[in-house]
């Protein structure tokens, strides 16, 4: 137990270290609200990208992977969405809202959360983050659907469609897909400016979430926000975890899978929530409080996987 406490804590500590930091910094009005909101836009429009359009260009193709285990992570991603989008519609009526709560429950942190938690328990996390990069072109792709949808609500199909064309995130994947299918590899120094880029993307953005965090709007938030880490971080698990047991799938893949549908709710999802003219107070709570409370989910879910021998 201590040790899960341990690994957890090693992983959760540093983001929320930068979200305070960045609390305090606007508190001492070190940087002001309309810095903060610039750094946001840099965020989603070119530092996002970026990270994204890497982290597809670094996929091995080559790395044997389970299709299982990949065909069951899709098909759960598809039915949270199909599930949550009527649920959500119900119980809010606000379309701004509406676009963070249904993105809230299927997009995770797993790539800056898991990975670390993964090579703390394996040497060769290859089929992991194989799986997960595999995800993430395709759960963005998901979450600008999503939130175009709620966005231009009323609009024709081809202005929601030229809107996603135009959505940043997606050129980036666009990008990305393009080098990596085609086999083009980026020059060294191209390389290294793009990680240059992308490596200031999660800084920055838990940095801005932390300096636009307000305290005074937690009572208008807290009931979505506490129903919604409750399923982020324990309904949605034990769904794909109950599922994969079913399937016969453990160690590696099962792991990954809780990385996957476990982590704490993106940060990026902030950064496009704002940009996209969402509800960013209501994604900035989700954010903030699902990462807090992943400490304790997660403790106990590697505590039970270590127990049930299941890593």
């Amino acid at each position: 137990m201590w040790e899960a406490f341990i690994l957890a804590l090693n992983v959760v500590f540093p983001l929320t270290g930068l979200i305070t930091l960045g609390y305090i910094a606007r508190r001492m009005k070190l940087v002001q609200p309309a810095v903060l909101e610039g750094m946001n836009q840099l965020v989603f429009r070119l530092l996002l990208p970026a990270a994204l359009m890497r982290s597809i260009i670094s996929i091995n193709l080559s790395e044997p992977m389970n299709p299982t285990v990949f065909i069951l992570a899709l098909g759960i991603m598809i039915v949270l969405i199909a599930i949550a989008m009527p649920v959500v519609e119900r119980a809010e009526h606000d379309p701004r809202r509406q676009a963070v709560l249904v993105q809230g429950t299927f997009r995770s942190n797993f790539i800056l959360f898991g990975l670390p938690i993964a090579t703390a328990y394996y040497t060769d996390i290859g089929i992991i983050a194989l799986m997960l990069a595999m995800m993430v072109p395709i759960i963005n792709l998901f979450a600008i659907l999503v939130l175009e949808h709620y966005r231009n609500r009323g609009s024709g199909l081809r202005t929601v469609f030229t809107k996603i064309l135009m959505n940043p995130l997606f050129i980036g994947s666009a990008i990305g897909g393009i080098l990596l299918v085609s086999g083009i590899v980026l020059p060294p120094p191209v390389k290294r400016l793009v990680d240059y880029v992308a490596d200031m993307a999660t800084p920055l953005a838990l940095l801005t979430l932390g300096g636009l965090f307000s305290l005074s709007s937690v009572h208008r938030n807290l009931k979505p926000t506490l129903i919604l880490t409750g399923i982020k971080l324990i309904g949605v698990p034990s769904l794909a975890i109950g599922l994969a047991l079913a399937l016969g799938i453990r160690q590696r893949e099962l792991m990954g899978l809780l990385l996957l549908f476990g982590s704490p709710v993106a940060v990026s999802s902030y950064s496009m929530a704002v940009a996209m003219d969402c509800d960013g107070e209501l994604a900035n709570h989700l954010v903030v409080t699902t990462t807090l409370c992943s400490l304790a989910s997660f403790v106990v879910w590697i505590f039970v996987f270590r127990v049930a021998n299941l890593i």
